[in-house]
């Protein structure tokens, strides 16, 4: 069984609550590395944007990424690890790379205006927040990031299913599959 799965995609794709879902069930440490971010700085990711800058920002997550250990902290709590990446983190150059060392990458892709749907209005995503377009903006964004995340182990559709049903399928992949 995988030690390290990372789940990858854009804002909206269900990679927070995927991740919850997978890590309960396998009892696997559940980790996101926007809310490291926000709990390191004491800031939401909004505010860091707003002040301190995208170029900045990502550096944060850089940073968080080198820190990761290889592999998951051994003990009878957890089996493993489950991490959520920020939709920016594997497009840095290198990152990717990175991820798929560390353990089974899974990019969670969605349909555009399902994404726009499941995002909404929300604030608490600093590059798609606006008064533009959403779905021009989710479209033009996948078009910049879609190679990157297409470098993950595996991807799965999340449009029209539910968080239980991705990980569900997400559980019987990885019992067929190892690294």
């Amino acid at each position: 069984m995988v030690e390290t799965i990372i789940l990858v995609g854009l804002s909206g794709a269900g990679k927070s609550s995927i991740a919850q879902v997978l890590a309960q069930r396998l009892n696997f440490e559940y980790i996101d590395s926007d809310q490291f971010i926000e709990e390191k700085t004491g800031q939401t990711i909004s505010e860091l944007f707003q002040q301190k800058g995208e170029a900045e920002f990502r550096l944060l997550e850089n940073q968080w990424l080198k820190s990761l250990p290889h592999k998951p902290e051994s003990g009878e709590n957890h089996r493993g690890r489950v991490i959520a990446c920020g939709g920016g983190l594997p497009i840095a150059a290198g990152n990717i790379e990175k991820l798929n060392h560390l353990g089974m990458t899974i990019y969670l892709q969605a349909e555009e205006t399902v994404l726009a749907a499941r995002i909404g209005k929300a604030q608490n995503r600093p590059l798609l927040s606006g008064s533009e377009d959403l779905v021009v903006k989710i479209k033009t964004m996948l078009a910049s990031r879609r190679s990157r995340y297409e470098q993950a182990h595996m991807t799965i559709d999340t449009s029209h299913k539910t968080v239980a049903e991705v990980a569900d399928e997400i559980q019987r992949i990885l019992t067929n599959t190892t690294l």
